[in-house]
């Protein structure tokens, strides 16, 4: 009996090991028409949404769907600029979610960008949203992570950030530029 036991909590250990966002199964992100009014531009890939800047409804309802983390990927000009403005990172961490600021940029894109990434879906066991100003940034950082972190070949890796929302050239070209450093 005590073997089983101590067996059954190596499987839940290893189990709550794996389900960090970091290894979860990659699909193709897709559209979430029910939440187009609280976010500009969100799609989802299994565990993680997308998106432009999100309201204060957006996050209530992302929060009421088991998302534990938000990563902004905004500047502090970005944000400056919003017409409605809300302390974001208050608003989701009253509601329980952590948040996680990774200020992001065509020319910004790096390895230690990519790794902080990493690390934030590492550490988050619950559901992730990624958002910037159009969902672009976050596309464009999903691919390089997918292809730096995950081992997607990088077209495969930019085809799935297009389906998260990369949609700029700047971002592409800046993903392509990434994949050829050396780390």
């Amino acid at each position: 009996m005590k073997k089983l036991t101590a067996l059954l909590g190596i499987v839940l250990f290893l189990g709550a090991c794996a389900s960090t966002l970091d290894r979860a199964r990659v699909g193709t992100a897709e559209p979430v028409a029910d939440l187009q009014d609280e976010f500009h531009n969100i799609n989802q890939d299994g565990s993680i949404y997308f998106a432009g800047v999100p309201t204060k409804q957006g996050i209530d309802r992302l929060a009421d769907q088991g998302v534990s983390v938000i990563v902004s990927l905004r500047s502090e000009g970005a944000m400056s600029k919003d017409e409605a403005p809300f302390d974001e990172e208050a608003y989701a961490r009253s509601q329980g979610i952590e948040y996680v600021w990774l200020p992001t940029t065509p020319d910004s894109l790096d390895d230690e960008t990519i790794e902080k990434f990493a690390d934030a879906l590492h550490e988050t066991k619950g559901k992730a949203l990624v958002h910037c100003n159009s969902a672009n940034t976050s596309g464009g950082l999903w691919a390089a992570y997918l292809n730096k972190k995950r081992g997607f070949s990088l077209e495969e890796a930019i085809e799935r950030g297009r389906a998260a929302g990369l949609s700029r050239d700047s971002m592409t070209e800046a993903v392509r530029r990434v994949a050829k450093s050396d780390g």
